[in-house]
């Protein structure tokens, strides 16, 4: 599926870059995306790529060298409450990797700065739990373009599922139940684990400030 961005939350900056699948990467300054075409501005000139070949997109802010473990842990944390909020949106499935690439590669930057394993583990889970949505979506996507789905592209389903459930009480739940079950409420029960790690990162971090 395209990578794509629409509405997101992050300013575009000079020194933002789009990742081809080649391995290629753009650097301007991102002006959108839609299902057309990926938009970045180099050199005051618009370049437009088809989404199909674009493998991410990143923002050109970095943290600082001295950022502190509580001001990277704070900055991930908004990482990772933004892109719980753009799934609220109803993003399209384009959308949403772009967006869960950004958060990704920016909370690369802050987890070395996080020295506390528990915080980080917190961060790390989370980012793995918005991950497995975009796995999930993307196999529920394969079953759903077929009227009649062939009985592997369910088992692959499950397989993704099951892939994704450790830690997450909700994916455990319906893993044995029926396929229109885990079509309906697969993604949304990885977004839930997603957000409860959210809060895990939220407490620790307000413990740390006490």
């Amino acid at each position: 599926m395209a990578v794509a961005l629409l509405g997101l939350a992050a300013p575009a900056a000079a020194g933002d870059v789009v990742e081809l699948k080649t391995g290629r990467r753009i650097q301007g300054t991102f002006k959108g995306a839609d299902d057309a075409a990926v938009r970045i501005e180099v050199n005051g000139k618009i370049v437009m790529v088809k989404p199909a070949q674009v493998k991410a997109i990143y923002y050109g802010a970095t943290p600082e060298a001295s950022m502190s473990q509580q001001a990277a842990g704070e900055e991930a944390l908004r990482v990772l409450t933004a892109l719980r909020a753009m799934t609220a949106d109803r993003p399209t499935y384009g959308q949403y990797v772009g967006r869960l690439g950004y958060a990704r590669f920016r909370a690369n930057l802050l987890l070395p700065k996080v020295t506390d394993s528990a915080l980080a583990s917190a961060v790390s889970t989370s980012l793995r739990f918005f991950a497995a949505a975009r796995d999930i979506w993307a196999a529920v996507d394969m079953v759903q373009a077929d009227p009649f789905p062939a009985r592997a592209r369910v088992e692959d389903l499950r397989a993704v599922v099951l892939k994704a459930q450790d830690g997450c009480a909700a994916l455990q739940r319906i893993q044995s139940a029926n396929v229109n079950e885990v079509l309906a409420a697969a993604v949304p029960a990885a977004w839930s684990c997603a957000s409860d790690k959210i809060g895990d990162v939220e407490q620790l971090l307000g413990e740390k400030q006490h």
